[in-house]
């Protein structure tokens, strides 16, 4: 009787967190994941995509992908180097099996966004009063400049 191999499946939740500056880092954790017919987990690949729309990562298209990690590993830290701000980053997982050509599919799902600096507030005169009163005291914005030092 010959012996049946099946995939692993792919975990069935996915999800990023932390707050993620452009060379920054976050953590992708991942669960239910399981073995396959004669073919037990030997471990995970992270995979995660930088983009301005979220586009999901595949095991083709990817800003970054990890080493293969242990199967007792649930979770995995991804430093960026340099990434823009307000870009997305969706991530996915795919579950390795014992044997060759019988991983899971990938798993997408986990965003977080690189975070971005507040708006700069605006005036429109050079010198604006924004309150005055009976006690005396007035209190006015000079409009000046504002220089991104990251």
């Amino acid at each position: 009787m010959p012996v049946t191999t099946t995939a692993c499946g792919a975990p069935t939740s996915v999800t990023a967190s932390g707050i993620v500056t452009p060379s920054g880092s976050f953590t992708v954790s991942w669960s239910g994941a399981t073995a396959g017919t004669g073919n037990a987990i030997t471990g995970y690949y992270v995979y995660w995509r930088v983009s301005s729309g979220g586009s999901a990562p595949t095991t083709s298209t990817y800003t970054g992908v990890s080493a293969k990690l242990n199967s007792n590993i649930s979770s995995y830290s991804v430093s960026l180097s340099s990434a823009t701000r307000g870009y997305k980053v969706v991530c996915g997982v795919v579950t390795v099996g014992t044997v060759s050509g019988f991983n899971s599919g990938i798993k997408t799902g986990g965003s977080v966004t690189i975070n971005s600096l507040p708006t700069a507030p605006t005036l429109n005169k050079s010198s604006q009063t924004i309150a005055s009163g009976s006690t005396g005291v007035t209190v006015t914005a000079t409009k000046g400049t504002d220089v991104d030092t990251s």
